[in-house]
């Protein structure tokens, strides 16, 4: 249509082939936009609809001023030889902004989870400090048993000992030591 337009001497026969040309690339705008292109997964919010005569844009555009809106509504850019490669340095710079944004999230993600991890880990590091902590009193009350006192352990063996038990083993001598502190202080 858009090369009849340029053959026509005639001005009504151009308006009428202007119009075919008109109606040519709006069809094309509702065809892609039917097609949903946009709806695919990690698609661009728009469809480009590459018109590859800068002539044929130029008099689609001004033979119809609101075109551009029309297609815009049905999100569909129009492009040209001269905007295309603008337009697709632009896409290539929005895509690597939006790896850059998504690896953010995840990190932010990530960060979130070593922290509560974190957490989990100073909660338990905690917990075995108080483990600790109880099992050196435990221990502590227990040695008491064992040395200290009047009846404590290593004094009740000493005298059993005394009493004439023959064990196959002997208490260490400072352990011996320890309990029978108790019974030459008293």
């Amino acid at each position: 249509a858009f090369t009849r337009y340029l053959d026509a001497t005639d001005p009504d026969v151009q308006q009428l082939e202007l119009a075919a040309h008109l109606a040519s690339v709006k069809a094309h705008i509702v065809a892609l936009s039917a097609k949903g292109y946009d709806d695919y997964d990690k698609a661009l919010d728009f469809v480009m609809m590459f018109i590859p005569s800068e002539p044929a844009y130029i008099a689609a555009l001004q033979g119809d001023p609101d075109l551009w809106n029309f297609a815009y509504d049905k999100r569909i850019l129009l492009l040209n030889p001269t905007n295309l490669i603008t337009s697709l340095k632009l896409i290539v710079d929005l895509w690597k902004r939006e790896y850059q944004n998504q690896n953010a999230i995840e990190i932010a993600e990530r960060g979130a989870k070593l922290y509560d991890k974190f957490v989990g880990f100073v909660d338990n590091l905690k917990g075995i400090g108080e483990g600790l902590n109880k099992a050196q009193s435990k221990y502590d009350e227990a040695f008491k048993q064992l040395t200290t006192g009047n009846d404590n352990l290593v004094l009740q063996a000493t005298k059993l000992k005394k009493l004439g038990l023959k064990p196959k083993k002997e208490l260490s001598t400072d352990i011996q030591r320890l309990g029978l502190q108790t019974d030459e202080t008293e």
